[in-house]
């Protein structure tokens, strides 16, 4: 699409176009290739971020550097609710986003995120907390584990096995051992999808009773 604006700043013509939109990425013609989209192919870089509908601009490298935002608690707020939005394009590009932003201001809005009574977004909250990882993350999610909505409790066990380590994975492994059937079902899922080979060996020795094998004796598991 070919238009022409006069008199108008690009965030007001943005606004004006994408009115029922809450957010707009801008991108620069320089093709990063320190992040791969699912079909392997390197994305333009990505360097502000418009909220239209809270007017507000967020330059992405500033941010970065100096660690003074505007209104960050409002960005993130934005960029949460353009991936409530299943059909939207750009959850990739938000998620790049939420993970450049200063780590305290995120993790406050996903953990009000997370005990919210709307499930979407928990689940939201959850699958953000699994792409940023970190101590912080496992934490949130750790707390969360034993939410007795079944849909939230999957995707918070989800983002738990993507993250790995020991923390997370001792996490799973406790709620699998102490847990009711529902979240013993929502863990071993969560670890067979998306596990290690240490957490899915520690997952079969908590299923069979047995010690789970030094992490260099290559066993396999039925």
């Amino acid at each position: 699409m070919s238009l022409e604006i006069r008199d108008s700043s690009l965030e007001q013509a943005l606004k004006k176009l994408l009115e029922r939109f809450n957010t707009a990425f801008e991108y620069s013609g320089v093709i990063d290739t320190s992040h791969k989209i699912s079909h392997k192919i390197p994305s333009p870089r990505l360097t502000k971020v418009f909220l239209l509908s809270r007017k507000a601009r967020m330059p992405v490298k500033d941010q970065r550097e100096s660690g003074i935002g505007v209104k960050r608690d409002e960005t993130v707020e934005a960029l949460l609710e353009t991936l409530r939005h299943k059909d939207d394009g750009g959850h990739y590009d938000a998620i790049t986003v939420l993970k450049d932003l200063p780590p305290e201001t995120t993790m406050t809005t996903l953990r009000r995120w997370l005990q919210e009574t709307d499930q979407q977004m928990r689940v939201v909250a959850a699958t953000v907390l699994g792409s940023i990882g970190g101590e912080q993350a496992v934490n949130l999610l750790s707390s969360a584990l034993t939410e007795s909505e079944p849909l939230t409790r999957q995707f918070v066990a989800d983002s738990l096995a993507q993250i790995g380590g020991e923390r997370a994975t001792a996490t799973l492994i406790e709620a699998y051992r102490g847990g009711d059937r529902g979240l013993k079902q929502a863990v071993a899922t969560a670890i067979v999808s998306h596990g290690d080979e240490q957490s899915q060996a520690a997952l079969a020795s908590s299923m069979t009773g047995c010690q789970p094998p030094d992490s260099g004796a290559g066993s396999a598991y039925g």
